[in-house]
C-alpha cells in the first residue's frame, strides 16, 4: 500500500431558516488502498480553523426576511 496524505481546507455555510453559520476546517485525507485498486480515500484527521458566531435571519415577519 502506497501511503498519500493530502492537506486541503474545507468551507462549511449553514444557512437556515432562522440562522446562518460559517465553519473552515483543516482535513487531512489518505489514500488507504493499495496501489493496484481503486482509490478509498478517507479523512484521517480534522480541525477548525474558524467558527463565526450564529447570526440569526432579520425577519420582517413570520413571512418576510428583511
Amino acid at each position: 500500500m502506497i501511503d498519500i496524505k493530502d492537506e486541503m481546507i474545507s468551507v462549511g455555510i449553514d444557512i437556515g431558516t432562522s440562522t446562518t453559520q460559517l465553519v473552515f476546517s483543516k482535513l487531512i485525507i489518505e489514500n488507504m488502498a493499495s496501489s493496484y485498486s481503486v482509490p478509498r480515500i478517507v479523512i484521517t484527521d480534522k480541525k477548525v480553523i474558524y467558527k463565526s458566531d450564529i447570526y440569526f435571519t432579520p425577519l420582517l415577519s413570520q413571512k418576510q426576511i428583511n
